[in-house]
């Protein structure tokens, strides 16, 4: 064979063989700059002098979707912690609930096919105000996660805690999971939608388009993204208050969260002047009657909430939006969250 073919097949090799290791050197400095070895953004680009295997620290990370909160019927499935100081140090306020994860593949408990499998998670701060405001039982979640571990209580297949000699629980390692940054809310559970509908929680047609009641859903979940947790509140959103108690523990003022007390910080750093709307505010003991102007030498007619509303849905033919609920057994109407002070002292009830 001519010289010049040799070279030209050689070249080709070469080429496809380069070819072919692009994904594996690829894969290989996505590592390398993930694991801070190398830095490949601006404009001190350079390899990092220190061995792989010789790093002290390392990190860990995982992913959830489709999760569900976990929770009995009837009961919040959330647990809040306020805000509180240790002896002087700060602990910001955190939140607490367990998720399950449904599987078709593996055995379940009782031997049947696929499992489901239950997570403790936490967050912390503002994301925990932002959860407790959001999570109801059953609701589905995506989060990306930081796995850590802890020590805890140990129980049996029937759920009974495992006990030492001496009476004293058995303590073991386990894993949970601390949401890092905003997680994506999915769909709630159809039995939670029921049972706010059932208490006037939730407009009855409130996912029906183009229907009031949807227009009222749409400002009630507005509404609920502003509520600040009231200090003494034994709930906050779909969370129940657990406020810590003992020697060297004190309880601190949080900082309000949510969108309008972002909106204040932002005015307030510009220099403007911004009041949020109250939390939780209490509606009028009663609204003033809408009257007509009668013939004279008549008496005025004084309209309901129901017959104004009928009578607003025959000339504008639209269908009639249901009446918001009364503010009663505690129930902000504006929000369908319990009350700050309402809530009965003995319970922590979500419906």
């Amino acid at each position: 064979l001519p010289r010049s073919a040799v070279v030209v097949g050689i070249q080709g090799l070469l080429v496809f063989w380069f070819l072919g290791c692009l994904p594996r050197l690829s894969m290989a400095v996505g590592y390398l700059w993930l694991a801070g070895i190398i830095n490949l953004t601006g404009r001190n680009a350079k390899i990092r002098r220190y061995s792989i295997m010789g790093r002290a620290k390392g990190w860990i990370t995982s992913a959830c979707a489709g999760a569900r909160v976990a929770g009995r019927d009837g009961d919040l499935g959330l647990t809040y912690i306020p805000a509180h100081t240790i002896n002087g140090k700060p602990y910001s306020q955190r939140v607490t609930f367990t998720v399950y994860i449904n599987s078709n593949k593996g055995i379940g408990r009782d031997g049947s096919p696929g499992r489901s499998d239950r997570f403790q998670i936490v967050a912390y701060g503002a994301l925990a105000d932002s959860i407790c405001r959001s999570m109801s039982n059953g609701k589905a979640i995506d989060a990306v996660l930081k796995p850590h571990s802890y020590e805890g209580r140990s129980f049996d297949a029937n759920r009974v805690m495992r006990l030492e000699a001496d009476g004293t629980p058995v303590m073991i390692e386990k894993v949970g999971f601390q949401i890092v940054e905003s997680p994506t809310y999915g769909e709630d559970s159809q039995k939670t939608i029921d049972q706010e509908v059932a208490t006037g929680r939730r407009p009855a047609n409130w996912n029906v388009a183009n229907h009031p009641d949807s227009a009222t859903w749409t400002q009630m979940l507005k509404d609920r993204a502003n509520v600040q947790y009231v200090p003494g509140s034994q709930v906050f959103g779909y969370a129940r208050v657990i406020t810590p108690q003992g020697n060297g523990i004190a309880q601190v003022a949080q900082t309000p969260t949510g969108p309008a007390a972002r909106a204040a910080a932002a005015a307030t750093r510009a220099g403007n002047t911004y009041t949020p709307p109250a939390n939780n505010a209490a509606l009028p003991a009663a609204l003033p009657a809408n009257t007509t102007t009668p013939p004279a030498g008549t008496a005025p007619v004084a309209l309901t909430q129901e017959q104004l509303a009928l009578l607003v849905a025959q000339v504008t033919g639209q269908p009639a939006a249901t009446p918001p609920a009364a503010a009663t057994n505690g129930i902000d109407p504006k929000t369908g969250f319990a009350m700050a002070g309402a809530e009965n002292s003995g319970t922590h009830q979500a419906f």
